[in-house]
């Protein structure tokens, strides 16, 4: 038997049913935009502020390594500064290996995002501006050290660490600058 569509009560209980229909709606609707920007805030989240982060700290760890190089050879025994340092040249040099390190796992981090055409182009140009930095110039300068050769390790400071530090901060500004450009563009996205 159907229901009798003329009773009010029959009506009262097809608007109530509709209005639990339309409000379970809504509440999905609203869910499934809360997930969606969460799911966006947590994606720029990793692929550009972490990112950027990290280029920003290489970048801090590559002028630690130049500032430890630089300290370092101030123990020169010859020199005038030599019997000031309570600490063995050892400790800058470990401080760069571990510098060393850090950026490695660091870039090896940054490297496993998904990032876009531009900045894996400035990725690339980084990473070869960075490694020829650290290869070229500041492991050499640490045998030089290793070895109590100071004044070599001075000299290769001025050749190699200063120009091809110049050169790596170049190039890791500009990769910054690209994720940074890309946050501020979809913020302006979403603000719109």
């Amino acid at each position: 038997m159907l229901p009798n569509v003329n009773s009010v009560k029959n009506q009262m209980r097809f608007l109530v049913l509709i209005f639990l229909v339309v409000v379970s709606g809504l509440i999905a609707f609203t869910l499934y935009g809360f997930n969606y920007k969460s799911f966006q805030f947590e994606d720029n989240y990793d692929r550009r502020m972490v990112p950027l982060y990290q280029v920003e700290r290489i970048g801090g760890l590559m002028e630690q390594i130049r500032t430890e190089l630089l300290l370092s050879i101030q123990h020169i025994p010859s020199g005038q500064f030599a019997n000031m340092h309570d600490h063995p040249t050892s400790l800058h040099l470990d401080r760069t290996r571990n510098n060393i390190q850090e950026i490695e796992n660091l870039w090896n981090s940054f490297m496993s995002v998904r990032h876009g055409q531009e900045a894996d182009r400035l990725a690339r140009e980084f990473e070869v501006a960075y490694q020829r930095y650290i290869n070229d110039a500041v492991r050499p300068t640490l045998a030089f050290l290793d070895n109590g050769q100071y004044v070599q390790a001075n000299l290769h400071i001025l050749q190699s660490v200063n120009p091809l530090y110049a050169q790596a901060d170049r190039a890791r500004d500009a990769l910054s600058d690209r994720k940074l450009r890309g946050q501020q563009r979809l913020e302006n996205i979403w603000r719109s």
